[in-house]
This record gives C-alpha cells, structure tokens and sequence, in this order.
C-alpha cells in the first residue's frame, strides 16, 4: 500500500478511535470503516486510483481493502471515499458498530453535536464536532459486506481466507 494512503487512513481511524473514548467512554464497539474525505478533485482521483491498486472496489466509493490494517487494535478493512463537499473541515468520518445500539442512542440523543437520522433502510447517530478532525457515525444496521470476500493471508504461504 502506498505510504500516503497508508498515513490517511491511519490519521482518519486514530482520530476517531480517540474520540469515541473521549466522547463516549460508556459504550463499545468497533471501527467498521473509515471514510477519507478529498480535499479537491485531484485528491480525490488520486486516492481512488491508489485505492483500486490496494482494494477490491465493492461500490463506486466503497473498498475492501487487500490487506487490512490494524490500527489500535482494530482492523481496517473496508475504506469508503467521498468527493469534497465544502461543508465538512474535517479529514474523515469513522461509522463504529456498537455492541448496544438501543441503549447508546437513547443515552446520547440529546447530546451536544449528535444528529439523529432515521431512513427507512437504517437509522444513524452522527456526532459532529466542528472543532474535531473527524466525524463519527453510528449505524443501525451496521454497514457491512453482503457477500464474502476472499483475502490472501501472505504470512500463511499464499492460503486463503474467506472474510464476512
């Protein structure tokens, strides 16, 4: 993986890992996937086609990436990449799937900076601070992968794994 993508995703993933603790420290859960905003349109073509190099696309804006990182303890699989908007400061968005859906929204639903949004196919807490590098998303259902994925272990000789 190229070292810039690499620092990204990382920059993006820690960020929101730190405020998830700091911001709500009663709940868990973990890192699902981590969106990298563009700052401009050569930025953004720039990613993608490193991403393409890196990642099976699943969605024209959805990757899996080929070798998934851990970062904190957790592994970074699916990247998801957004076009600049103008709207957003930030460097990225992180969406965790929490262990207690029910009980973090009704806990955290009149907090400062949370936005809920109920759509028919999902319902979503975001939690954005303009003051921090990133924004955090909370779906329910959690995003995942609808199909299985095959992954080539390369510290296992070339055997593969299927991941869900």
């Amino acid at each position: 993986m190229s070292e810039h993508l690499e620092e990204r995703i990382e920059a993006v993933a820690k960020a929101g890992l730190q405020l998830f603790a700091d911001e709500f420290e009663d709940h868990t859960g973990r890192l699902n996937v981590v969106t990298l905003y563009a700052t401009d349109g050569h930025d953004y073509s720039h990613l993608k086609e490193h991403l393409s190099e890196e990642a099976e696309v699943l969605e024209d804006d959805l990757f899996f990436l080929n070798s998934p990182l851990t970062i904190k303890n957790e592994t970074v699989a699916l990247v998801r990449l957004e076009h600049p908007d103008g709207e957003h400061s930030q460097i990225g968005e992180c969406d965790f799937a929490l262990d207690d859906w029910l009980e973090f929204e009704t806990k955290n639903k009149k907090k400062k900076w949370v936005e809920i949004i109920d759509e028919e196919e999902f319902h979503m807490v975001r939690f954005t601070d303009p003051e921090k590098d990133v924004i955090l998303v909370f779906t329910n259902p959690p995003v995942s992968i609808s199909e299985s994925v095959e992954i080539v272990d390369e510290d296992a000789d070339g055997v593969n794994e299927d991941y869900e």
